[in-house]
């Protein structure tokens, strides 16, 4: 369509005509005159956009000029890209860092006009003028080592004043004093003077040794028993002039040294000559007494006499009490040889019995076993040549089954005698055993039995005995 004449429609204008000149003005107007080919008689200040510049223009009346240089226009994209600070975004000045955004200078510089991370393009001589301009008191500058040395406590290092000990440094002066004036732990150190150590307090002690004085006044030395969290003292007691140890709980107790050992000073030594202590009939111990009172033992010695109970007896060596009877005041004797049958178990009792003895009768009821004096004598004669003759007694609680042997003999004599071819010559031994213990049964009664023996090299040798028994006491 022919641009239009914007003069027209006039009021000369053919009918038939003004459709069409309305028509050619409706269309510049709604194509916003994108051509002005033909177009004639525009107003002052049309407007238009001109496809060619992409910019609105204005109608001066005899030429077209922009209206702007720019437009606040607010789009969606421009160029197909989004305005953010993200990357391959249309970067935003926002204060928001713009990611991936490669400008070509930065504050009016190019890149090499600033100094990169890692200052490779910055010289050392620039680096060290600028660190000394700001280095010295007070500067705050943190260096990682002087001299090449770290600061530490460690050894090969520079000493840190923090309260931790600076391994393997070697002072001049330690509070102000010298080596010379500490006593050191070297071999044959010699320490001067007179020191004195005051207020040891075990309250507040925890750790190695501590010598001053306790509360008493008495010198002490405090260790710290690290295994128990304690503290143990060693000291002086002045009043009792004895040395003292503390073992722990607080109780204190003496130091033993030869000096106030023995009789009287309250040792309780766990062995004595390398022997337990034992109540029981137990083998290589110390007798003691148990809780009643009592002995007990397998054997018992005196004078050189073996005192042992029957193995087949049990019990009676329990003993409460042990009496024993004055010689003189007991002499009622037994005749063993002319009283009792040679090689026969006979029964003694205080009244009946195979053979009566009354000095059982002052033997109290109860009575376990009786302590009795033998005196064995034995004399071998008549005969020229070696000889020998043996006697034995054997005894046991009465209407016992023992048999004769080592389990019940209470006594034994043994004589030898030799003799020259032209004469006799005599065998003779006397023995008296003042402590034998013979078991009894409740009756008093206990069972004898003797025997004797003799033999010759040549010939029979006469011989003469006598086995005599006194009653010296009893066991209850």
């Amino acid at each position: 369509m022919a641009g239009g004449n914007w003069n027209n429609p006039t009021v000369s204008s053919n009918y038939v005509s003004v459709l069409t000149e309305l028509a050619d003005k409706d269309d510049d107007a709604l194509t916003q005159l994108h051509s002005t080919t033909g177009v004639t008689n525009l107003p002052t200040n049309a407007k238009r956009f001109n496809p060619s510049s992409f910019k609105w223009e204005t109608w001066g009346g005899a030429s077209w000029s922009d209206m702007a240089a720019t437009y606040a226009i607010n789009v969606d994209q421009l160029d197909g890209y989004d305005a953010s600070n993200s990357s391959g975004d249309i970067p935003i000045s926002n204060g928001t860092l713009n990611t991936n955004l490669n400008a070509d200078k930065l504050d009016g510089q190019d890149a090499n006009y600033f100094a990169d991370t890692t200052l490779s393009n910055v010289t050392a001589s620039t680096v060290l003028d600028k660190v000394k301009s700001v280095d010295g008191s007070g500067s705050g500058l943190d260096a990682d080592t002087l001299d090449s040395y770290q600061a530490g406590n460690a050894g090969g290092q520079i000493p840190i004043s923090n309260g931790t000990k600076c391994t393997n440094l070697n002072a001049d002066l330690l509070d102000g004093y010298s080596e010379a004036s500490f006593a050191k732990l070297a071999d044959n150190e010699s320490v001067s003077g007179e020191w004195t150590f005051t207020n040891a307090n075990a309250a507040t002690f925890n750790n190695g040794v501590q010598v001053g004085d306790n509360t008493y006044g008495d010198s002490v030395i405090f260790f710290y028993d690290d295994d128990n969290n304690t503290v143990r003292s060693l000291y002086f007691d002045t009043s009792a002039s004895d040395w003292r140890i503390e073992s722990g709980g607080g109780s204190n107790g003496k130091l033993w040294h030869a000096n106030n050992d023995g009789s009287g000073s309250g040792l309780d030594a766990d062995t004595v000559d390398g022997y337990e202590a034992a109540t029981a009939a137990t083998a290589s111990t110390v007798v003691a007494r148990n809780s009643t009172g009592d002995v007990y033992a397998s054997q018992y010695y005196a004078s050189g006499v073996e005192l042992y109970p029957p193995t087949n007896v049990s019990g009676y060596y329990e003993a409460q009490n042990v009496a024993i009877h004055d010689d003189a005041a007991n002499t009622t004797e037994m005749d063993i040889e002319a009283s009792i049958t040679h090689q026969t178990w006979e029964t003694v009792s205080p009244s009946g019995g195979d053979y009566t003895w009354s000095a059982l009768g002052d033997v109290p009821s109860g009575a376990k076993a009786i302590i009795v004096s033998i005196r064995l004598y034995m004399l071998l004669y008549g005969v020229a040549a070696n000889h020998s003759g043996t006697i034995g007694i054997y005894a046991r609680e009465g209407s016992s089954t023992a048999t004769t042997g080592d389990g019940t003999r209470v006594a034994n004599l043994a004589v030898s005698g030799y003799t020259s071819s032209t004469s006799s010559s005599w065998g003779v031994r006397n023995e008296n055993m003042s402590h034998v213990i013979i078991p009894i049964n409740s009756s008093r009664q206990f069972d004898l039995y003797w025997t004797r023996s003799s033999s010759a090299s040549s010939g029979s040798p006469t011989r003469a005995d006598t086995i005599d028994m006194w009653l010296r006491g009893w066991i209850e």
